[in-house]
């Protein structure tokens, strides 16, 4: 609905309304032409500039002109719409009972470092209010964190890492082993003898590489993980069935290595076939015709060339091997085929037959439930060497559960503590969250409320203990004066600024950190005093539009006056508020409390969450919020609307959809100039909690965190006669982005290109625009006359919020038309 003001129309939804009666030149006009109709001034005919009485004239016309000009901005700064002081705003948000939102503070975790202290075997005990401050970078102030909550803190809490290796033993198709130690002597063919209970298998070494511990893991509270060598194998484990006679022998599983290889005694022997006639015959006795029989004559199939077979207990090897001693493993390999003996007693004795003799090592071994083999063919491994057995390392991401395994007993957590997790991704990056202990088992095994948010590299884990949450601003106690019973309504003013407003579950999504004390009593907070009783002890409080918060007490009738007296008006409070707060980890490394037994204090996870005080352009958008949904959130507008009006939220949109059960609202939300609220963020569970205080929960409510999509534009721009390019590409890129930035765009709101061009074209000095290109940034550069942006939505399993299209100055090619 147009309204008529003043000499113009005033259409809905302009910044600003037109009320000036008129300009100079207007009443100059008016009141010239004017003196025609006065017969007194008949004889003034003149009409030029420098007549005196004309001049007059103008000089009035100049005044009635500064007039009509105040005029009009005192009639914009009565509508909350057109208001532009900071002032008027507040004093008409004020008047349908909106207050500007003071800020919030930003809220982190602080994780404190302790040692052992004399007569406090259960811990160091921090305090609520123990006080850590950051260290400023360059053109920063430092800025004072407190705790919100005691803590006793444990040295065995200070920082455990997870359990990055597990024992398992080689099994069956395995084709890695892990031993312990760098020095196992093991190079590419080295043959290996794995003994399970009732089962072997002889291997031999593809590569052995020795693994240094990573350096994470001999931090303070790692797990000690000792240098280990990966074995490959040539070939997966085969279990072979143990002899029954050797069962017995074997506990548990045993990688021994072969060090030894040889043949048996006889291997080189002629055959029987090629031994000389009289040996293998006979030959004539000299002087008779009697044959003397052969040496050999009846050995042809029981030596060199016979098998051996389970009976045999008495293996004489080639040569001597003082290294096979008695109690050690032998196995004898035929084509491939292993077959296992223990050596029970080793002897050195000279042995000959067959032709050859040779010093031998003879030795006695028991088993031989395997087949038969050969004195020729058969490959004696021996001088086995028993290797230590290395943990297997998890190199598996930690991701998607629920439960960690610590790398040492950590007594001292219980249900409910908070404990923080840092670390890096897969990708390196790093990452950290908070999560909260709901069982503990043995001591090392910890279930937590919720599957973690992150994949962490879990050599790379910290678990730290000993945290607390904290929010921004530094304590006060402040003698406000004396009472004055005979004044109404008393104020008095604080003298630190910002007052801290802490993040909560109320409509507002803040509370104040201050507190009134009158002889000691307290007294609260009220909105308004009016509809107060006379003696109800209560305040209000005001804010200033530089920050400064005076404290009103009541007149008898709409609450109790102040009882007379010396300094008993004390207050207690927290200053300090806003976005500065919003410090990356590690940054509150000064410990301004320092319990006996605090060796240090960091933020191991962002401070976030701040809030600065709300600006003209936010309250004008937020102010009538409060009277649409009037506390109460039922259609999806109100929960849209809710969420805008909470503190630490820079925009939001609802959203009905079907979760494939029943039907939810997604509710999206931004913080602050477009800053992500985390996953833990405490906002996100304040705002959850005051929606359920102001709805019928009978629609579960999920939140999203904020998804913003690029925008990319490629134009040329014509540019009109006496304008450089440059300077005004330059203006052109600025409106395009501040057209398409975070405040100028909602959720599920299209890009058009007719909007594009009409942004181009009202920058001074473009003449005319091609739009090229206008595309989605990640997606292939294809032009577009629209980009959809999606509300948000179902796909698959997952619940993916509502899109916003956003354009970055790097998203921006302009070309110069020819």
């Amino acid at each position: 609905m147009t309204t008529q003001v003043g000499r113009g129309p005033n259409p809905p939804g302009r910044d600003g309304i037109d009320y000036r009666l008129g300009r100079q030149a207007d009443f100059a006009a008016d009141m010239v032409g004017g003196l025609g109709a006065r017969p007194e001034l008949a004889g003034l005919t003149t009409r030029e500039v420098d007549d005196p009485a004309i001049a007059l004239l103008h000089a009035w016309a100049t005044t009635l002109d500064v007039l009509a000009f105040y005029q009009e901005r005192i009639a914009n700064e009565g509508f909350l719409g057109t208001a532009t002081e900071r002032g008027s705003v507040l004093m008409l948000a004020r008047a349908i009972g909106y207050e500007l939102r003071p800020g919030v503070a930003a809220t982190t975790w602080l994780s404190f470092t302790v040692s052992a202290t004399p007569g406090a075997p259960d811990g160091v005990p921090i305090p609520v209010g123990s006080q850590a401050q950051s260290v400023p970078g360059p053109g920063e102030l430092p800025q004072v964190f407190e705790t919100v909550a005691p803590l006793l803190a444990r040295p065995e809490l200070n920082a455990v890492g997870l359990r990055v290796t597990e024992p398992r033993a080689p099994r069956s198709g395995d084709a890695t082993l892990y031993l312990a130690g760098t020095d196992t002597v093991l190079t590419p063919g080295s043959a290996l003898l794995v003994l399970g209970p009732d089962w072997f298998d002889v291997c031999r070494v593809r590569a052995a590489t020795a693994v240094l511990p990573p350096a994470a893991a001999t931090l303070d509270g790692g797990e000690l993980v000792p240098a280990y060598t990966v074995v490959e194998l040539d070939a997966p484990l085969v279990a072979r069935a143990l002899g029954t006679e050797l069962r017995q022998q074997v506990t548990g599983v045993q990688v021994h290595l072969l060090a030894q290889r040889a043949a048996l005694f006889g291997y080189n022997a002629q055959p029987w076939t090629a031994l000389p006639v009289a040996l293998r015959v006979g030959e004539l006795n000299p002087g008779t015709t009697q044959v003397l029989p052969g040496a050999y004559a009846t050995r042809k199939d029981t030596w060199a060339d016979a098998p051996f077979d389970k009976e045999d207990r008495q293996l004489h090897l080639d040569q001597s091997y003082p290294s096979i001693v008695a109690g050690s493993w032998l196995v004898l390999e035929t084509d491939g085929t292993p077959q296992l003996r223990r050596v029970s007693t080793v002897a050195d004795l000279p042995a000959a037959d067959f032709g050859i003799a040779a010093r031998t090592t003879r030795v006695t071994v028991t088993g031989g439930d395997s087949d038969t083999f050969s004195r020729r063919t058969t490959v004696v491994l021996g001088d086995s060497r028993l290797l230590d057995l290395a943990p297997v390392p998890r190199t598996a991401p930690l991701a998607g559960v629920a439960t960690l395994e610590l790398a040492r007993p950590t007594p001292g957590l219980e249900p409910g503590r908070r404990l923080v997790l840092t670390g890096v991704d897969p990708a390196g990056a790093a990452v950290c969250e908070v999560v909260t202990v709901r069982r503990v088992r043995d001591d090392a095994t910890v279930d937590l409320e919720a599957t973690i948010a992150h994949a962490y590299r879990r050599d790379s884990v910290r678990v730290l203990g000993n945290v607390a949450q904290a929010t921004h601003g530094e304590s006060r106690t402040e003698v406000l004066g004396g009472g004055d019973a005979r004044q109404a309504f008393q104020r008095f003013t604080l003298r630190h600024t910002p007052l801290t407003h802490v993040p909560a579950a109320t409509a507002s999504g803040s509370r104040t950190t201050l507190a009134i004390w009158v002889d000691g009593v307290r007294w609260q907070e009220v909105p308004a005093l009016l509809g107060q009783a006379p003696t109800a002890r209560v305040y209000t409080v005001r804010r200033a539009d530089d920050g400064t918060v005076t404290v009103t007490f009541g007149d008898g009738r709409t609450g109790a006056r102040l009882p007379t007296g010396q300094d008993n008006v004390v207050a207690t409070y927290r200053s300090g508020i806003g976005r500065l707060a919003d410090l990356a980890p590690g940054r509150l490394t000064i410990p301004l409390s320092r319990p006996l037994g605090l060796m240090e204090v960091t933020n191991p996870v962002p401070a976030a969450g701040a809030d600065d005080p709300e600006g003209v352009d936010r309250a004008r958008r937020n102010a009538p919020l409060a009277v649409r949904t009037l506390g109460r959130v039922v259609s999806l507008d109100d929960y849209a609307d809710f969420a805008r009006a909470f503190a630490g939220v820079g925009k939001a949109r609802a959203d009905l959809v079907w979760d494939g059960h029943r039907q939810i609202v997604l509710l999206t939300v931004a913080g602050p100039d477009g800053t992500a609220i985390p996953e833990g963020a405490a906002v996100r569970a304040d705002l959850l909690r005051a929606l359920d205080a102001a709805r019928q929960p009978a629609v579960p409510v999920r939140i999203l965190g904020h998804r913003r999509r690029r925008v990319a534009v490629t134009a040329r721009l014509l540019v009109a006669p006496g304008h450089r390019f440059a300077t005004v590409a330059a203006a052109a890129r600025s409106a395009l982005v501040a057209g398409l930035c975070f405040d100028a765009r909602d959720y599920a709101q299209p890009v058009r290109a007719s909007q594009v061009q009409a942004l181009l074209h009202e920058v001074p000095g473009v003449a005319a625009v091609v739009l090229e290109l206008l595309h989605d940034a990640e997606q292939p550069a294809t032009r577009a006359d629209v980009i959809a942006a999606a509300p948000a939505r179902r796909m698959g399993d997952l619940l993916l919020p509502a899109d916003l299209l956003t354009a970055d100055t790097g998203d921006i090619t302009l070309l110069e038309a020819s």
